[in-house]
């Protein structure tokens, strides 16, 4: 290893404060990171994970929101939608039936009868 890159590792990577999180991440993940995206679309991220599985990636949402990333989820998992999102579009269909705060979402007749019967 050169000295230039034995000082990175040594002496400046450990001050980044995300480099524990960011460095236990899937190498696509820590690619995607690296390129400092606006914008991220995460498509079912959370599909087929345990409980355990989804706390992590809705904490790993939600650091990627608060360091001023645009997030777009298409997701089943109400849980981490309800969790992680400040807004909220819901599809029927490919038509928008709804949008607005997690709050506003629970409590639309609208939603609650297209997904869960009158």
């Amino acid at each position: 290893m050169s000295q230039t890159a034995a000082h990175l590792v040594d002496h400046v990577i450990p001050q980044v404060p995300v480099r524990q999180w960011v460095l236990s991440l899937p190498i696509p993940l820590r690619l995607l990171l690296a390129a400092q995206p606006e914008l991220v679309l995460l498509d079912e991220l959370m599909a087929g994970l345990n409980q355990t599985e989804i706390i992590e990636a809705m904490d790993l949402v939600r650091k990627i929101r608060d360091r001023g990333v645009t997030i777009i989820m298409i997701e089943h998992v109400m849980k981490a939608i309800m969790n992680v999102c400040d807004r909220i579009i819901v599809l029927n269909y490919g038509k928008k039936i709804a949008e607005g705060t997690p709050q506003e979402i629970a409590n639309s007749k609208i939603v609650v009868e297209v997904y869960l019967g009158e």
